[in-house]
This record gives C-alpha cells, sequence and structure tokens, in this order.
C-alpha cells in the first residue's frame, strides 16, 4: 500500500538500531519497531501492562471515534496521528521529517484537541457577535439621536431665518415710513408754493386787466392815477424754486461674512460619540533587569525594540526583544543613548539625540548620522514618522541664540516640506521654558504634541495641532477632572485605530483616554490595574494591543504591561 512502513523505513524510537516502526504506545507515544512494540507488551516488572498499543497502519486508534480519513498537507498520505506543537495530522513520513521531535497524539486526541480550540474559537466569535450587536444597537441609537438633533436644528435654522425675515420686513416698514415722511414734509412746502404762486398769479391779471380798461377808457385823470400807482411796484415777485430733497436709499453690502454673522453659521461642536465606557484592561505583563522603559517601537516581524535611557551608573542601551512565554527573549542589544526613535520604511531605526541631525541604525547595528537636519535648531524628544512617510521632529534654539520652538515636516529625502511655529504671538504658545516632548499623528493628519516645562514637569500639557497651511490648534488639553489640580505630568502618547488618543500621566499614575477633539473620554487608575509602576511610554504593535513601558524601582526591574483597548 502507498505510505506503508516499509516504503518509508521510518526509524523506531524505542532502539538504537533504526529498524523500521511498526506499532505506537498512546501511552507514551512513541513510534516503535515489532521488537519493541513485543518487550513493551511483555516484560518482566509489568511496566507497561496498562499501555495501549496500536498498529501504526491503523489511523491512530483502534477505539475510532471519527470515521473519516484524513490526510498529512505535506505528503497527501494517510495520516496516523496530530502533531500538537505544529497542530496538524502527519502521516508516517511526516513522523520523520520535520516533526521527528515534535508532541505526537492520535488521531482522535487530536480531533478533541482541535474541535477544543474550534469551540474557544467559536467562544469567541460569539463574544465578537454580542458585541457587534450591541454596537449595532448603539449605532441606531446615535443615528435616531442624529435624527432628532437635526430636526432641532433645521427648526432653529427656520426659527432664526422667519426672525431674520420679520426684523427686514419691520426694518423695511420704518424706512418706508420714514421716506413717506420726508416726502410728505417737502410736497407740503410744494403745494404752499403753489398757493402763492396762483394768488400772484390773479392779482397780476387783474392788475393787468385794470391797467387795460384804463388804456382803452383814454380818460386823463384815470391815466395820470394809474401811472402814478404802478409806477410804485417794481414788478419782482419772490418765488421760491428750491426744496429740501428726497432722501435717497443707501442699501447695505449683503456679504457672507455679515450675513454669517446676523444669520448665524454651522459649527462643530463636538465628536458625535455612543454612551459605550472606554476602558484598558492588561493582557500580560513582562518584568525586566532594565532601570526604566523610556521608548517603545513595534517592528513589522513582531519583535520589540525598548530602549533605556542614560542614568545614573547606566550608559544607555538600546534592547531588541520577543515577547514569548511570559518573558523578553533577548535577540540584540546595543549600547547608545538618545532620547526617542521611530522606524523609517527602510527598516533603519532612527534616533533622536538632542543634535542638529537626527540619528539612524542600520541594519548591521551601524550607528551613523543621516541626512535628516535641523540645523542651526537642536531637536528633541518629539519624533515621529507618520503613515504616509513624512518625519516630524521637535526642535528648538533655547541652545543657540534665541527663544522659540517649532514643529518641522520633513520627507524622507530631508527636505523640510513644512514648518508650525507654535511660539509666537498670533496661536497659544507652549510657555516660557517649555519644548515639544513627544509628538505623534493621527490618520486625518491631525498632529498631536506634549509639551512639558523643563523646570515644573507637573505642567504639561497636550496640544491638538490641524495639518494645514495655518496650523491652527483644536484644543489644548491640561488633565482630567480626576487629575490632582495643578498636576499633568503626560509623558507619551499613542493614537489608536479607533481614534482614541492615549495619554500616560506618570503625576497621577493615569491613563487618559481622549477623543480627537481632546475631549477625555474616560481615565485608567493604574494602581487599580495592579501596575504600581510610574508609566513612561506608550506603542501600538501589530495587534492593535496598546504597549505600556513603566520606570523601574531603584534602577531595576522596569515593566512593561499589554493592554487591550475595549468599549462596553
Amino acid at each position: 500500500m502507498s505510505g506503508s512502513i516499509q516504503e518509508f523505513a521510518i526509524s523506531c524510537q524505542g532502539c538504537p538500531e533504526q529498524n523500521p516502526i511498526k506499532g505506537r504506545c498512546l501511552t507514551c507515544n512513541l513510534f516503535m519497531c515489532m521488537n519493541c512494540c513485543m518487550l513493551h507488551q511483555v516484560n518482566e516488572l509489568n511496566l507497561y501492562n496498562q499501555h495501549k498499543i496500536v498498529d501504526i497502519e491503523i489511523t491512530g486508534s483502534t477505539d475510532q471515534r471519527y470515521d473519516s480519513i484524513v490526510n498529512c498537507e505535506l505528503h497527501r498520505q494517510r495520516g496516523c496521528g496530530f502533531c500538537k506543537q505544529c497542530e496538524d495530522v502527519v502521516c508516517t513520513m511526516c513522523v520523520s521529517q520535520p516533526h521527528r521531535d515534535h508532541y505526537i497524539i492520535d488521531m482522535d486526541s487530536g480531533c478533541t484537541f482541535s474541535l477544543y480550540k474550534l469551540k474557544a474559537r467559536s467562544s469567541k466569535y460569539q463574544e465578537i457577535i454580542v458585541e457587534m450587536f450591541r454596537h449595532q444597537n448603539t449605532l441606531g441609537s446615535m443615528k435616531q439621536s442624529g435624527y432628532s438633533t437635526l430636526e432641532t436644528e433645521v427648526q432653529n435654522i427656520q426659527k432664526q431665518g422667519k426672525t431674520l425675515k420679520d426684523a427686514i420686513d419691520a426694518h423695511t416698514n420704518k424706512l418706508l415710513l420714514e421716506l413717506g415722511k420726508k416726502w410728505e414734509a417737502i410736497k407740503n412746502d410744494i403745494e404752499k408754493e403753489e398757493k402763492k404762486t396762483t394768488k400772484y398769479g390773479i392779482e397780476l391779471e387783474e392788475k393787468n386787466n385794470n391797467l387795460t380798461n384804463i388804456v382803452d377808457s383814454k380818460c386823463k385823470s384815470a391815466v395820470f392815477e394809474a401811472a402814478r400807482t404802478e409806477m410804485s411796484f417794481d414788478g419782482k415777485i419772490d418765488l421760491q424754486t428750491e426744496f429740501n430733497s428726497l432722501p435717497e436709499f443707501n442699501p447695505g453690502k449683503v456679504t457672507e461674512c455679515g450675513i454669517e454673522s446676523l444669520y448665524g453659521i454651522i459649527k462643530h461642536v463636538q465628536e458625535l460619540k455612543s454612551t459605550t465606557n472606554t476602558s484598558l484592561s492588561v493582557l500580560e505583563s513582562y518584568k525586566s533587569k532594565f532601570p526604566s522603559i523610556d521608548n517603545i517601537v513595534c517592528c513589522p516581524d513582531r519583535s520589540v525594540l525598548i530602549n533605556a535611557e542614560k542614568s545614573y551608573g547606566f550608559e544607555g542601551e538600546l534592547h531588541h526583544v520577543k515577547l514569548f512565554n511570559g518573558s523578553l527573549e533577548k535577540i540584540h542589544k546595543f549600547s547608545v543613548d538618545f532620547k526617542s526613535m521611530a522606524l523609517l520604511p527602510s527598516g533603519d531605526l532612527l534616533l533622536s539625540t538632542e543634535e542638529t541631525a537626527l540619528r539612524t541604525i542600520s541594519a548591521e547595528n551601524k550607528l551613523e548620522k543621516s541626512k535628516y537636519s535641523v540645523a542651526p535648531l537642536k531637536t528633541t524628544g518629539a519624533l515621529h514618522i507618520t503613515s504616509d512617510g513624512n518625519i516630524i521632529v521637535g526642535v528648538t534654539d533655547k541652545y543657540v541664540y534665541s527663544r522659540e520652538d517649532n514643529i518641522i515636516v520633513m520627507n524622507l529625502y530631508g527636505e523640510h516640506i513644512k514648518s508650525y511655529r507654535v511660539y509666537n504671538s498670533k496661536q497659544p504658545q507652549f510657555g516660557d521654558d517649555s519644548m515639544p516632548f513627544k509628538i505623534t499623528s493621527d490618520k486625518s493628519r491631525n498632529i498631536y504634541i506634549i509639551v512639558r516645562q523643563e523646570s515644573i514637569r507637573r505642567n504639561g500639557r497636550l496640544f491638538v495641532l490641524t495639518d494645514d497651511d495655518n496650523g491652527e490648534f483644536k484644543c489644548i488639553y491640561k488633565g482630567s477632572e480626576s487629575s490632582v489640580c495643578g498636576t499633568f505630568d503626560p509623558t507619551d502618547l499613542v493614537v489608536t485605530e479607533s481614534s482614541r488618543v492615549i495619554v500616560c500621566d506618570a503625576a497621577n499614575l493615569t491613563l487618559h483616554i481622549l477623543n480627537t477633539s481632546g475631549q477625555c473620554l474616560s481615565t485608567q487608575n493604574l494602581i487599580k490595574m495592579d501596575i504600581k509602576r510610574t508609566p513612561n511610554c506608550l506603542a501600538i504593535d501589530h495587534r492593535g494591543f496598546v504597549l505600556l513601558g513603566c520606570k523601574g524601582l531603584n534602577q531595576k526591574d522596569a515593566e512593561l504591561h499589554v493592554m487591550k483597548l475595549s468599549t462596553m
């Protein structure tokens, strides 16, 4: 038969002769030759009398509960067991290579093991489905709330429109009435002049008729009398030719700005959010021998870079580790001191050493000066690489000649493509003795900057900066209501895929969870989570979990915690 013992000549695991295997002990999990099978069943001390030996050609067990025949994926031969380490069906050929030293169980046990994992996964799916249904209900409530808010705001706009229309109509009537009154006054003056002119006309006509009669009468006495009387009349009449003019209407300019100031605008107030609670829970915790964990970077191969900065009696080290079985397995160690780090798309590690140029550590572990320079300024610990490959770095010139803090954005060629001057009279100032300490960004290109004072570390702030030419601040976060009055010491921050901003606060041993508008959604007290070390840095791994690095006690035993962000 295809896949027979003779064909594959797999050696026995019970003797050194490398005889072909014939059977298998399900209790010992050993593949054995015919001789070893007989010795296993018949021995003087009856050590194995309760063990079950099965023929290797049978698919795993004589007491078979699963009647289907399963072939291994590698050789497409009939399966004879299940590798628990690789979680795969194996044939007699697989037992030799590549599963020779692996833990092999019978097919039924393997199927039971796989069913257990499938049930666990099904249970997990059920939890996710319930969470999705809950989230769907929340979205429905949010949509209903949105419709209600929309209806209210539409009514408010229409009400304002009616108010303005009534005000315009009233003002129109006022102007018309005022114009009418002006016209009435002018018309009265004109009519008075008309009456006076008519009266003068009648009087002059009478005089003229009288003179005509005297001339026609040829009476000498009448002529002399009329001549004396008329000679005293100079013939001048006082006629009014000028009157008050009717006022003109001077229309106002209806500009967009003007109408907005009168009517109003649609203004973003806050993020629409559900009433769900956002929280963090600890999944795994790791202890180290480092004095402190000051920076964390998660690599694409799921390894982690951990930085322990230079301190008293410690020169500063970069550790490349893997999180495995509750311990930090060391891959490589590099002695170097720096303030922050970020991983370039090329795989090189970018470092801020508070000099004029950033440094890099290549895959060959060479520390070199990079092309990313901010001269004559100097970099701070604020260093971040955006999702589209731009490098954002905080800089300061307090060591050079004046006092001004900036945020500079460079492309991968080292060219400066944008600069945010955040210390001037037009925008909120960081403040005296302050500088950018940590920085990150989100998928909407908002920039989040932690600013701390050198002299008063417990007076930190989080600035949220929009990525536009104006570089306007969306908000400034100074700590939550739960923070001790006047104390907020942010040491690092990350933005999750769900657009939640997590800030660790060393002064209050707290994690602050914010939305992208800088509003605090919730706070997590680390002591209640059984974390008693000072939080120092944050990172997001490939699974979306939050990594929290803490300081050690007495220059040792720094801790790393893996946390999950959940909404309920």
